[in-house]
């Protein structure tokens, strides 16, 4: 196989959904397994991909598959997840706690991505930013799932299982909203609420 070809199936790789069910329990298992660095880059990762189909949703029906990749293309104005948080709250996706989380978990990916020392969730700054996650509590199915007894049992796992937990509930309501009922139309979608996460 050519060296181009090669390059082309490992960036391929990138737009791949995994071959698992798109529920919440998924995504806490990934995050459970990683360590903290690849912990942070993968739960930002499935966010921002949430963000692009929750938005996507919403876009025209006939949107050409040009047109789709030339927005959400690194160097288009979707091409980032920072961008992708702005339009979707502008869009009315999420309301602005939800946004302050999305922004926590951006904060959290470019310093983990960028920074010159090793970082983990008992770094204080990162610990600090955990606390300020408020998704899990506003969460139906997340306030159940949430056990505040690992904060005094297990006080240095605390600041890891906010995250996992809070980056699960998020990616969790993202998806929700490309799971609409084929039977319901797309008017069904239209008629939705933004996110409960508010």
């Amino acid at each position: 196989m050519a060296k181009n070809a090669l390059l082309k199936a490992l960036r391929n790789l990138i737009e791949r959904l995994p071959d698992a069910p798109q529920d919440s329990s998924y995504l806490f298992d990934e995050l459970a397994q990683a360590n903290d660095h690849s912990c942070v880059l993968l739960a930002a990762e499935a966010l921002s991909e949430a963000l692009k189909r929750a938005m996507l949703r919403r876009f025209r029906d006939n949107l050409s598959r040009d047109d789709r990749d030339d927005l959400f293309d690194f160097r288009g104005p979707l091409g980032t997840f920072s961008s992708r948080i702005q339009i979707g709250y502008a869009m009315s996706i999420f309301g602005p706690k939800t946004l302050g989380d999305l922004e926590r978990v951006r904060e959290l990916r470019n310093v983990f991505a960028h920074s010159k020392m090793g970082l983990s969730f008992q770094t204080k700054e990162v610990a600090d930013v955990c606390e300020l996650f408020e998704t899990h509590s506003r969460d139906p199915f997340g306030a159940r799932f949430f056990n505040p007894s690992v904060k005094t049992l297990q006080p240095d796992r605390w600041p890891r299982y906010r995250f996992e937990i809070s980056a699960t509930m998020l990616w969790s309501a993202l998806n929700s909203i490309t799971s609409r009922p084929p039977e319901l139309g797309p008017e069904w979608e239209k008629s939705r609420p933004s996110l409960v996460l508010g």
